[in-house]
Order: C-alpha cells, then structure tokens, then sequence
C-alpha cells in the first residue's frame, strides 16, 4: 500500500511538471559535472574555512564525514560544540517566549516607575495640601529662591565628522565598562568613515539598514552589517551588550574606520590582475557555489537591489518578472514585506522560500516532524523518445538536518519527498504566480553542494521554476524601508524625542506669542465682603472661647447708638428698648442687664451666645421702629 501512495505521488507530480514546462535551461544530468567544475580550484570553505564556524554552518557539520576534499571543514567542525537536539528545543522554546517575556519585562518596569512615583508624589502632594490649608502670608517684596539647574553634558556628538575621534571615543566608554555607549560609538566610526571615503551618506533620515544597503564598498558591507546587527539587538531588542560582543563590534569598527583608501585598493588590485582570485570564500553555509552552479545552466542569478517590500507590482501583459529566492533563516520579513509579497505573486510573481515555515508570511505552512535526511526528487524526464520506459527522472539528495513541511490545501504539488515520504518540497499556484516552499535551506549551501548527488536534486527542484532568472535577498532585504523622514526617525527610536520636540515647539510658541501680544490691563485687586469679614471674626470667636468678649463689645455697640437716640428727657435705655420693640420690660431689664455685667476677660458661662441673639433681636426691632 505504502508503494502505491508513493509512485502515486511521483505521477501526480510529474505530470503537473510537464503541464508547467521550465523556461530556464536546467538539466539535473549535468548539475554534478557543473558543480565539480565550479569547485576546481574554488574550495576554500573546504580546505580552510573561517574560524570559529557560524552557527548555519555548524548545523552542516554531519555533512563533513560525507565531503570530499574537506578536511578543514571536518577538522573545525572537530573543535566546535555542537548543541543537541535538548539543547536546541530548549532555544527554540527561550525564543518562542522572549516576545512574551519582554513585553512582561516592560510592563513590570512601567509599573516599577509608576509606584516608585507613585510613593515619591504622595508625601509632596500632602504637604502641598497642608501648607495650602495652613498658608499663612509672606512678604511679596521677597523674592523665591531658585535652585541651580544642573546642566547635563550629551554623550556623543552626531555631527563629529572625526572617525578617528569617534573610534578613540568609544575605546575609553569601552574601558570604563559603559558598553551600550560603546556600541553606538562603534557605529558612529564606521558610518563616519564609509561618509568620508564616499561609499554612503550620511543623514538623519536614514536607518542602519538603509546604510547596509546601500554601502558601495563590497568589502564592507560584511562587517558593518553585523554591527547593525548587534546595535539593533541592543537599541530594539532589549539585549545587554556583552564585553565579548563590544570586543568584536571595536575588530569590526577598526576595520571599517582604519580600511586602506580606494586608491591603494586599485592600486593592488592591478598589480595582482595576474593571481587567481578564489570565487567562494571561506563561509560552508554561504550560497556561492549555488550561484555559480545556477550560472553554469545559463540561469541568470544575481541580488536583489532594494527591499522586499519595494517590489514592482506586475500589471497586464508586462514581462514577467524574475523569481526571487528568501532564505527564511537569513532574511527575516517584517509584517508589512509579508503582506507585499503576497500581493506580488498573485500578480505573477515566482517566490523560492527557504528555512523554517514559521519565518514565511501566513500561507497556511507548518513543519512537519521527520526522522529522515533523505530526499527524493521526481521530475520529467528529458528523453523525447515516446516509447521510452522511463518517464520519470528521480534524483536523490541528503540535507544536513531532517526537515519536512505541509501544507493546509490541497492546492500544492508535491516536488521532493523526504525517506519517510514526508512533503520536503512542494509548488502552490497563486493567481497569476506561484511559491515553491523548501523545508530548509541546507541544499543551497557550498557544504551541501559539495556533497555528490545534491547539486543534481537541487537543479531538479528548481528546474520547477518557470523564470530565466533568480534573484536573492540579504539578511537586511526583509526590512521595510521607511516611506518619510518622519517614519525614518521613529523607526530610529526618536519617536518619543519627536514629540518632547514638537511639545516644545508649542510651549515656545505660546510663550514667545504671549509676550509679543496686546497687553492687557491690570486688574484691581478683590476686596473681601464684609460678611465675610464678619463670619472671619464670629469664627475666631468660636475657637478661642471668646463668647464673653463678644457680648461685651456688642453691648458697648449697643449702648453707644441707644444714648444716640433717646429722646429728651429719657435716660432709661430699657424701657425705650421695651415701647419701641414690643418686649415686655421684664425680658429687656434681663437681657440688658446680664449684657451690661459682662466683661470681656470674664470666663464663659454658656449663655453669652444666647444673650446675645436675643439682644440683638430687640435692639434691631427697636431700631426699626422708626
């Protein structure tokens, strides 16, 4: 049953590859003389590759037992530590999580600052409050103490043109252990030197992959792309630089401020037009030998120039354009660059995607669990004879590390197997275009390319690409470049420094406007009511317990304005309170009397308040009368 489904699958695909007949030149029979061509002389990678080995090129360690010719690779891979399958699903697992943890990181800090304000402001909201409630007057000849601002001395100057200085500069942060101003000095250096040599320009609007990009010196782009690489790590992905890492950005920085001038470099370069220069450098996870090897079966190969996210749209009857190849693990797409691609293949675009499926934009892929490293490709056969019986060409590869892939629909057909007849490969129309999904890149490396069979298996999947030409991406081509100067400098992390700026700009703008305006006049100051005055002094009363002083001096009041208006001939205040009031004379003879008896520094006896309303009630009453 099991050889049924296979060679059933092996029919389903190649007659959907012979409905979708290859533009491009490809012959899978010629691939292992082209590559052996290639590699003649070529194999530095091989027989010396760069030490210590990249982590891609560690993963193609178990292919070093299985080279020819590579005893370097075999040696390093010797000496370096490989991490086991436990250890590589527990970093799996780690970065899986660390979006997770760092937004908690963030929130934790914010709450942090929030109660560590929180516990700053209370006591000096409190005293606000008490003072306000206790104010009591001040001299307003006097003027307030003003504290001393503290002036703060800015770090490092953007607009040092001095690489050498910037370089110097960043040695010392480096030896006083400041390693985060260190890094950004680094960078500084190697920007300022590559603005003065010409290979970019420096401006404010621009982002370091902008710089990546377009750096003209090939030799460069190397190492100023890892130091990017590190100063992004640091600036957006919260990572602490190291001292091993603020080591190799100073190698990387001194190489880049302190490289021979151009000059020279032509100057050498002439006078060595007679030595062989190798095609391949020391890299066994670089793609170099892919391209040469592609290049052998006429296939136009070359980068792609610009981002992802800038690629022209196909529209009607225009020619179609070139395939583009996405090595998921080294190219990592942004949101924005995934949505655009997908719009560009259903257009007509033809998209070769490598690596892990979790890296891809959302196209319904997943990996799928294999225990095999054997890959079987099936495709037609170039024989033009009918009667042939062997319409089917099967080629067999082995990848580094076992990996397979499925897909949601059952729109996709199958190009490669893996041993255990897993999807290793697999072709999707899209409208107008197509995506060829490969569960990983490990066939598109020298190391793997050196191994016999895969250069055939790897010519036999692409030869499903119907386009005469492919392009690759860089690791800095999956970043959308900023659309304004103002995106460029949010995208720098001054997103927050633009708006202190632009609230800035306002306060000044209101500060400088109310000077220059209209004056207005000054208002007169607001007198109290004498109501208020009154309920002032009935309140300080209260509280000193001066109720027998307060009947006193309405007493005194009292006497004073009735010796005022008696008429002639009466000197008896209490009967002219007693006719002119209605009260009975009895009443106004208590009332005065106990009114008259006081003093103010006499002890409270608890009646004064009551004396003194019903006073208060016959002397108005009294008055009234008139």
């Amino acid at each position: 049953m099991t050889r049924v489904l296979f060679f059933s699958v092996a029919i389903l695909t190649v007659s959907s590859t012979m409905a979708r007949p290859s533009i491009a030149a490809l012959d899978p029979a010629h691939a292992q003389a082209d590559a052996d061509a290639v590699r003649k002389d070529r194999d530095a990678f091989c027989t010396n590759p760069g030490k210590p080995l990249s982590r891609r090129a560690r993963d193609l360690c178990p292919f070093a037992s299985e080279l020819t010719r590579c005893a370097g690779f075999s040696e390093a891979c010797l000496h370096e530590k490989l991490p086991t399958r436990e250890e590589k699903k527990d970093s799996a697992w780690s970065d899986a999580f660390k979006p997770s943890l760092a937004l908690i990181a963030k929130v934790g800090v914010w709450l942090l600052i929030i109660a560590v304000a929180a516990i700053i402001l209370f006591p000096i909201v409190q005293y606000l409050l008490r003072r306000r409630r206790d104010r009591t007057f001040v001299d307003p000849n006097v003027e307030p103490r003003s504290d001393t601002e503290k002036t703060v001395a800015v770090e490092e100057l953007i607009s040092t043109t001095d690489a050498e200085q910037l370089l110097r500069r960043a040695n010392e942060h480096a030896r006083k252990g400041d390693f985060d101003a260190a890094l950004f000095t680094y960078l500084n250096a190697s920007l300022r030197a590559l603005d003065t040599r010409g290979a970019i320009r420096v401006a404010r609007h621009r982002t370091n992959g902008e710089y990546v990009r377009g750096c003209k010196e090939e030799q460069a782009r190397a190492p100023l792309r890892e130091l990017v690489l590190e100063v992004d790590r640091a600036q957006f992905g919260g990572q602490k630089p190291s001292s091993d890492v603020v080591a190799k950005a100073a190698t990387r920085a001194t190489s880049l401020v302190r490289a021979l001038p151009l000059g020279l470099v032509i100057l050498f370069t002439l006078g060595a037009c007679n030595q062989r220069v190798p095609a391949i450098n020391s890299d066994p996870a670089g793609n170099e030998l892919m391209t040469e090897l592609l290049r052998k079966q006429d296939m136009k190969v070359s980068h792609l120039r610009g981002s992802l996210a800038n690629l022209p749209i196909p529209k009607g009857d225009a020619e179609l354009p070139a395939a583009v190849l996405i090595d998921g693990e080294r190219t990592l797409l942004e949101p924005d660059t995934q949505t655009h691609l997908i719009e560009w293949v259903e257009a007509g675009g033809f998209l070769i995607l490598t690596g892990q499926p979790e890296n891809w934009p959302a196209l319904g892929l997943k990996q799928e669990p294999t225990a095999s490293r054997d890959i079987v490709v099936y495709t037609a056969s170039d024989a033009e004879d009918e009667g042939s019986i062997d319409p089917v060409r099967i080629d067999h590869g082995k990848v580094a590390e076992a990996a397979a892939l499925e897909w949601a629909d059952d729109k996709a057909t199958i190009v490669a197997l893996t041993g255990d007849k897993k999807t290793y490969a697999a072709i999707r129309p899209m409208k107008k275009g197509s995506i060829l999904a490969i569960a990983n890149s490990d066939l598109f490396t020298n190391a793997s390319l050196t191994r016999p069979e895969n250069p055939a298996a790897l010519v036999a999947i692409l030869s499903n690409v119907d386009r005469k030409e492919i392009r690759t991406t860089r690791p800095e081509d999956g970043i959308s470049p900023p659309t304004n100067p103002i995106s460029g400098l949010a995208r720098a992390g001054l997103g927050l420094g633009m708006w202190h700026a632009l609230g800035a700009a306002l306060l000044a703008f209101f500060a400088v406007g109310a000077r220059v305006s209209r004056p207005k006049p000054t208002r007169p100051p607001q007198r109290r009511a004498f109501s208020e005055h009154v309920e002032a002094t009935g309140a300080l009363y209260a509280r000193t317990a001066s109720a027998p002083h307060a009947l006193a001096a309405y007493a005194r009041y009292a006497s004073e304005r009735l010796r005022t208006k008696l008429p002639r001939g009466v000197s008896d205040p209490v009967l002219f309170l007693s006719q002119r009031s209605g009260a009975s004379p009895e009443d106004c003879a208590r009332v005065w009397r106990r009114a008259m008896n006081v003093r103010a520094g006499d002890a409270p006896q608890g009646d004064e308040l009551n004396v003194l309303k019903q006073l208060s009630a016959i002397y108005t009453a009294a008055m009234k009368a008139d």
